[in-house]
């Protein structure tokens, strides 16, 4: 990731450069719409300097303080605008072990503006001490991260990179500090590429009723066999059509089962653990509907000449 200037909101990535540009096709739409939709929230909340290093914060701290400060400040400088996470960029280091408040960049009319530390003195006044914005009142556990992007994880709303470490913070002072090293744990498919190659290789001729309409399923609580990249076992939920019988769920779940279990995911080992990119996701299966064709007339011409 390129360095960029302190304060400079394009330091975080944004959800654009987070994933890239996705084509989505009617065949494989709600597969992929799900995706797309849950890479638009990966989204980091700023940076951290602590012990020389820049690190992606993941999780707002101003938003936490009591009072009415913080939200006073953002009203003041956009009356119109309600701020959410996507809003406003918090650049923080830790001094003396501190968590302390270095400047705030808001996003006004469309323009990024950012407020130095005098300026957020004067403004957070109720917050300030020692000539400065500290995190006096927070008291919890603080993820950052820094080095490569592996994926963005769609379940947390936060992107997964090479390391992350967890600040243990108490009435704003770090007392703690863990970190744990994120990293590939089998080469496999591509999220994506994986979940188009099962809807291809799954028999759907042995199943009539997909020639009439696809059946969607949902996969959840995944465990994945190590250095493979091939589930182990997984829950699997039908969610339409509902008027299939149990025999024919069980038959469906026992094909879609050796189908997954056939190709290999790219699969990672984070925090400890091994996954990957979504541990829960929709997938459609069968035959899929062809679009209504739509006949235009032109007004002054008969339907039937």
């Amino acid at each position: 990731m390129p360095k960029r200037k302190h304060g400079d909101p394009a330091a975080v990535p944004s959800s654009l450069q987070i994933f890239e540009t996705m084509t989505i096709n009617y065949r494989n739409i709600i597969f992929s719409v799900l995706v797309s939709l849950c890479a638009l929230t990966a989204q980091a909340a700023g940076t951290l300097t602590y012990q020389g290093r820049s690190h992606l914060l993941m999780g707002h701290i101003l938003s936490t303080a009591q009072g009415t400060a913080f939200g006073k400040l953002l009203k003041d400088k956009n009356p119109d605008k309600v701020y959410d996470s996507d809003n406003y960029m918090e650049y923080w280091s830790v001094i003396d072990d501190v968590l302390t408040l270095d400047s705030l960049s808001l996003l006004i009319h469309g323009r990024w503006e950012t407020m130095g530390q005098r300026q957020l003195v004067k403004a957070l006044k109720p917050l300030a001490k020692h000539k400065r914005i500290e995190a006096r009142w927070y008291s919890d556990t603080l993820l950052t991260a820094w080095g490569k992007q592996l994926f963005g994880d769609a379940i947390h709303n936060k992107p997964v990179f090479e390391h992350h470490v967890r600040l243990v913070v108490a009435k704003g002072h770090v007392v703690k500090q863990m970190r744990t090293d994120n990293r590939v744990d089998f080469e496999g498919r591509p999220f994506r590429e994986w979940g188009q190659e099962v809807q291809q290789k799954f028999p759907v001729g042995n199943y009539p009723m997909m020639s009439q309409g696809r059946v969607a399923v949902s996969l959840s609580n995944i465990t994945w066999i190590p250095k493979t990249g091939i589930i182990d076992r997984c829950s699997i939920r039908f969610l339409k059509p509902s008027n299939l019988t149990e025999q024919e769920k069980a038959s469906i779940q026992a094909d879609l089962l050796r189908t997954m279990k056939s190709i290999p995911m790219r699969t990672y080992v984070v925090d400890g653990k091994i996954c990957a990119e979504l541990q829960r996701f929709v997938l459609p299966i069968g035959k899929a509907p062809q679009p209504r064709k739509r006949v235009f007339r032109n007004p002054q011409t008969p339907a039937n000449p």
